[in-house]
């Protein structure tokens, strides 16, 4: 399993929005001091994401054996379980459709080229990736909705369960994943994902989870809203530097989007420190998710 979670999303105060580990403790506007946590940068970030599941040393034998025991795993699944859950008359479609939708995690669904690349009608692919999700092997995140704004993106984004079983699939080592922006980016922000979902299960308060995209590329990665209409806006970078620009988006959400809302935003990025920006605008470390 991936590092366990030590914190919940949510503050005991009602007045905040605060995810334990995420935000920096004190009032969420001053007190605007620098705050240095536990180091990370992106080699151990994604030394992480691809050690997810099964744990294992660094060595080409050992990867090759835990991407094997992933593989194993999805078998299992597909031929115990899967026959209760899903008629599945192509069980060589349903294993190259998971190798796609991990190489699709983070992104957003375009369920006409995947029915294109696989050969099978819209519904069969429909009935197989409901089939998926109800093996928690893959999750959709739904669009933002509560706007009029007439140019919201309706797309939903998907992502792997598991960043150990995603890097297995597409057969990802390190050596190569850290020098490839997209693979680590993609690879960062489903790890995070699966974080903020398994904090969101457990917290008693009601929490939902969307994401942000418009005809004007404006995005948010991640939105999380509580039963009182409070929001927290995350973006993702798989970066050590952080700079004022990387808010923009939050910035503009905020703006037009849920003026009337308490709104904070945070920018999670593989750096050292807890950093301002700004009324209720953070840099925070990634390894703050398990602080």
């Amino acid at each position: 399993m991936c590092p366990p979670l030590s914190g919940r999303l949510g503050g005991a105060e009602q007045s905040r929005i605060e995810p334990a580990g995420v935000l920096p403790r004190g009032r969420l506007e001053g007190e605007h001091e620098l705050v240095q946590v536990r180091g990370q940068q992106l080699q151990p970030v994604a030394e992480t994401a691809l050690d997810c599941g099964i744990q294992a040393e660094r060595s080409g034998e050992q990867d090759q054996e835990k991407a094997s025991m992933w593989k194993d795993y999805v078998q299992a699944l597909v031929d115990r379980d899967l026959k209760d859950i899903a008629n599945i008359k192509r069980k060589d479609a349903m294993f190259k459709l998971l190798e796609i939708l991990a190489a699709w995690s983070s992104k957003f669904m375009d369920i006409s080229s995947i029915s294109q690349a696989l050969s099978l009608s819209r519904p069969t692919l429909e009935s197989y990736i409901n089939a998926l999700e109800t093996l928690y092997l893959i999750e959709r995140v739904r669009p933002w909705h509560k706007t009029d704004y007439d140019r919201v993106g309706k797309r939903e984004k998907l992502f792997m369960t598991d960043t150990g079983l995603m890097a297995a699939l597409l057969n990802w080592r390190f050596a190569n994943v850290r020098l490839d922006g997209d693979m680590n980016g993609k690879l960062i922000e489903t790890m995070v994902f699966n974080e903020l979902a398994a904090q969101l299960d457990v917290h008693p308060h009601e929490y939902t989870l969307t994401h942000y995209r418009d005809a004007e590329q404006r995005e948010v990665d991640f939105i999380i809203e509580r039963d009182d209409g409070a929001v927290l806006g995350i973006e993702v970078k798989a970066s050590s530097a952080i700079h004022a620009s990387a808010f923009k988006h939050l910035n503009w959400f905020e703006k037009n989007i849920v003026p009337k809302q308490t709104f904070i935003g945070i920018v999670l990025y593989t750096g050292e420190h807890t950093v301002p920006f700004g009324p209720n605008r953070w840099a925070v470390p990634i390894a703050q998710l398990w602080a």
